[in-house]
Formats: C-alpha cells, structure tokens, sequence
C-alpha cells in the first residue's frame, strides 16, 4: 500500500504541480537519455532526475535549427570530405548518398536505391538489412590510423537488425550497436565520438571510410554529427 501511495504520488507530481512547465522560457532540461540535448519544453524550477527522463538546466535561448538549410555540408581536403550534419530534428530523417554527396528525399527510404546513410540527432542507420533495400554493410575497425586504412576488410559487416537484449529500444544499427560510435559522459552528458572506423559497402558497391569526429556545432549545440570519410578500395580476399 505504501509503494501505491508513494507511486500515485509521484505520477501526481510529474503531471500536476511539479510537471515540466513551458513557463519559464529561460532554461530547459538535458535529456540524459539524448546526448545533451536540451528540452525547452521540459522547463522546470530544478531539473532533476525525474523518473530517469531530464537533469540540469541549459539554455533555451537560441531557436531550433530542424529543418533549416541545408542537412550536409561538405569540405574538401586532400581527397578527404568532411561533412558535418543537421540532424536536430527528432522525428525526421536526413539521407545522405555517399557516391554523389548529396541530400535525397526518398518517398520510401524502406524500398529506396537513392540512400546510404540517414541521421536522426546521435542515430545512425544504413540502406540495409530491417532499414532498406540498398544492401548497405557496414564493418567497424580499430586501432587503424584513418589515413593509413586505404582497403575495405574482407569480413565483420553487418546491417540494420532489430532491436536485441540491450538496454535501449532503438535497432541495432552497426553505427550503434553492439558498440555505439560514441562514448557518454554521465556527469556532463556529453557524446564523444570513439576512435574506430566505419567501413560501408555502398549502394553503388563502393566502399567508403567514415570516422566521426564530433556531435555538437560551435556554440555546443547537439545534433552536428561530423565525420571525416573518403573511398577505400574493395576488399581483394
């Protein structure tokens, strides 16, 4: 009986007086569970750690970057891109074809030959396997040097699956799954993005080496995935 009391008790705090408030148009929570990312519509007097959902306060003074200009945007150097990503939205996917650099628009990303890659804030998932029709693959590879890697392995790729016994709900996609391409910081909540390679079998049938570098813009703002990639040759075994 006390559990119950205390329980309705706490489902009466979240929803009524000590609910989120848009009120206070100053600040907002970060999400613990998105990678820093800050909810101006979870404002409270004191953000805490709230049935696992929000903690600390951030600033909410900027306005939301979804959907405005352009989703990628690539530097050239060296025969290397660098393309850095909005990918703010939190519902909608940005697509990427590695072959042509360019944004597409899919009507159906599920039965699509135009896409490689999609973003969605932290998520990466590829034209392959529960996601697509591309037959994308992508393999990961540690302790390599990004400009010493100039061929595709032979083996370890893998595609878009459904979600396993983890402890996220998300698919495992190969950019996170059964290791994320970042490492989270519990006490800042900050994304950073590993040392390893991502290798990817293209839809064209090219390979591609993408090494993400960072997840936030210049004014600390989550949802920037950038990484550095180029082609690699393909696998000779």
């Amino acid at each position: 009986m006390k559990f119950l009391l205390f329980f309705i008790t706490v489902i009466i705090a979240f929803f009524g007086g000590c609910a989120p408030s848009i009120d206070n148009a100053k600040g907002g929570c970060y999400l613990i569970n998105d990678g820093h990312k800050c909810d101006c519509a979870l404002t409270t007097d004191e953000c805490s750690d709230v049935l696992g959902i929000w903690t600390d306060r951030c600033d909410c003074g900027a306005s939301s970057s979804c959907g405005e200009g352009d989703a990628f945007t690539h530097d050239e150097k060296d025969e290397v891109s660098t393309t850095t990503v909005n990918a703010t939205c939190e519902e909608e996917w940005v697509y990427l074809n590695l072959s042509d650099k360019t944004s597409v628009s899919p009507n159906n990303p599920e039965d699509s030959q135009e896409w490689d890659l999609a973003f969605q804030r932290f998520k990466i998932k590829s034209n392959g396997g529960i996601s697509g029709t591309g037959n994308v693959q992508v393999a990961v590879v540690t302790n390599t040097d990004f400009n010493e890697l100039e061929e595709a392995p032979s083996s370890g790729y893998l595609t878009d699956a459904e979600d396993s016994d983890d402890e996220d709900e998300d698919p495992d996609y190969p950019f996170l799954a059964p290791n994320a391409w970042y490492s989270y910081d519990e006490d800042t909540h900050i994304l950073t993005p590993k040392d390893q390679i991502y290798v990817v079998q293209s839809i064209s049938g090219d390979y591609f080496k993408i090494q993400l570098v960072e997840y936030y813009d210049d004014a600390g703002t989550s949802g920037y995935p950038q990484f550095n990639w180029a082609s690699v040759a393909a696998p000779t075994d």
